[in-house]
């Protein structure tokens, strides 16, 4: 999914629900000129990846922010976190989190996935904290600016593994919430 696209939508969305055609008319309103097709086919997808929400009010489709979506996905990697391991959940919580959004880690992402603070981490010191800010705050959620973003002192590969394999197991396209991982290409080095 084009995140530009979906940034605009979800932009146009905070401010009211809107049908298909208002969305296409807003979106046109910043210059992206969409397909009624390709436009549906997008609200379909942040739907299923339940960014957004959709009711019914005949003849159209009404379509909505969906606050729960983002925190959805944290409570679901926590739950597979505890029922994984039996201690140490923050530790192994910060490892997952940073494996998996390829970024460091702010605190209140702990309180999303319900999982206590961890007790062996590093400050960092990223100068893209504020994008990852502006990324949370398009999906609803507010960070403040002085938040304090940490990294894992190291990751237990394993770990990470197991989580992943229970995640999979249970749940179908988890990982959806693309806006809130680096798309940065890595090197070998870097992995």
């Amino acid at each position: 999914m084009n995140l530009s696209v979906q940034s605009q939508i979800i932009q146009i969305l905070k401010k009211d629900e809107r049908s298909i055609s208002g969305i296409k008319s807003d979106l046109e309103g910043v210059g992206l000129k969409l397909h009624r097709l390709t436009l549906s086919g997008y609200l379909s997808a942040m739907v299923e990846a339940e960014i957004l929400k959709v009711k019914e009010i005949k003849p159209a489709k009404v379509y909505s922010l969906n606050q729960k979506g983002t925190v959805s996905l944290y409570r679901k990697i926590g739950k597979a976190i505890k029922e994984t391991f039996s201690e140490n959940h923050g530790d192994i919580c910060l490892s997952f989190l940073y494996y998996t959004f390829q970024r460091p880690i702010f605190i209140r992402e702990f309180e999303l996935c319900d999982i206590d603070l961890p007790k062996n981490y590093r400050k960092s010191f990223s100068t893209k904290k504020i994008t990852y800010i502006k990324s949370f705050q398009e999906t609803g959620i507010e960070i403040p600016e002085n938040e304090m973003i940490i990294e894992p002192e190291n990751i237990n590969n394993t770990q990470v593994l197991r989580i992943m394999r229970n995640l999979i197991l249970s749940q179908n396209n988890l990982m959806t919430e693309t806006s809130l991982v680096d798309m940065e290409q890595k090197t070998l080095e870097d992995i």
